[in-house]
């Protein structure tokens, strides 16, 4: 279920919200195989119910502000492992996003634009059985952008975790551990026909 706003704040501001709710029910997932060590079965069930919010806002053309949230709960409903009742592994509860962009609209910059934004990425659990050591840790990281639009041309330069934040996202058991993306930089050049 969900529910999209559009209010009317004025002539230069535009804004679009929306909201939705969910609960997903999946059989026959995979799960743990108590019997073998590194296998797995076909005989469990997963519930996952959450919460998405989104809001997208233009200030006068030149400012965008964007700003997420997702609240997910899951929960193993069947299995013959350790994992029955537990939450599903690499699942954060938590994730929010916010970003604002400046874009020149007039004068010798035009077209030209930045942005900053932040990221939050809430733990989650490495194994089946939620191990509480093997909890990944949460994050905040910083991203920025850079991009010019000229004619039907459009370059950009943007760069996640700015800041290299070193972080674990989760570990699957006591000698497994993955870390979370480091610093990203990419450079996009497109056009459109």
């Amino acid at each position: 279920a969900g529910v999209k706003w559009e209010p009317k704040l004025g002539p230069n501001t535009k804004v679009f919200a929306s909201a939705a709710y969910y609960t997903l029910t999946q059989e026959n997932v995979l799960t743990n195989d108590p019997d073998h060590l590194f296998f797995s079965v076909q005989t469990g069930e997963v519930k996952v119910q959450g919460l998405e919010l989104e809001a997208v806002a233009r200030i006068r053309d030149p400012i965008t502000l964007t700003a997420s949230y997702s609240y997910t709960d899951s929960e193993v409903t069947k299995s013959k492992g350790p994992d029955l009742g537990k939450q599903l592994p690499i699942v954060a509860r938590h994730k929010a996003s916010a970003f604002a962009d400046y874009t020149w609209q007039e004068g010798p910059l035009a077209g030209f634009g930045a942005g900053v934004g932040l990221r939050y990425l809430g733990p989650s659990f490495g194994d089946a059985a939620n191990t509480p050591i093997l909890e990944g840790e949460d994050a905040l990281l910083v991203d920025v952008a850079l991009h010019y639009a000229w004619r039907n041309w459009n370059i950009a330069l943007n760069a996640n975790n700015v800041f290299d934040d070193i972080y674990v996202q989760r570990c699957s058991d006591f000698n497994t551990c993955f870390y979370g993306i480091r610093r990203n930089v990419t450079l996009t050049l497109g056009r459109r026909f």
